[in-house]
């Protein structure tokens, strides 16, 4: 575990009201925490979809698919935390390359 101290200091109109310190752990994980995407969003985490997910909506396929393609996540992890097979995930990451989140609906509009 990574250990940090946050100092906290809230103000109003008038000045400081008061001062906080708290106290931060972070769980050791694999591969980074965040990434950067080509758009300036960043992916962290936080943002991948829960392991136990099975209702894959367009956003969530769309999540997991950059994720990967970013270097957030890598392809067997993924592969193995959300039970998917390799052709499963590569008709996600194909249909997103082709035409975006729109492309991972299950029904077209």
């Amino acid at each position: 575990m990574l250990h940090a101290a946050l100092s906290l200091t809230c103000t109003d109109a008038k000045g400081v009201i008061g001062k906080r310190k708290f106290e931060v752990y972070l769980r050791k994980i694999d591969g980074p925490r965040t990434v950067t995407l080509p758009d300036g969003q960043t992916l962290s985490q936080a943002d991948l979809p829960e392991p136990e997910c099975t209702r894959w909506v367009a956003s969530r396929k769309a999540v997991l698919v950059k994720a990967v393609e970013f270097g957030l996540i890598d392809i067997a992890t993924a592969l193995q935390r959300y039970g998917l097979s390799k052709e499963e995930f590569d008709e996600w990451r194909n249909a997103f390359i082709a035409n975006g989140e729109t492309g991972l609906r299950v029904t077209k509009r």
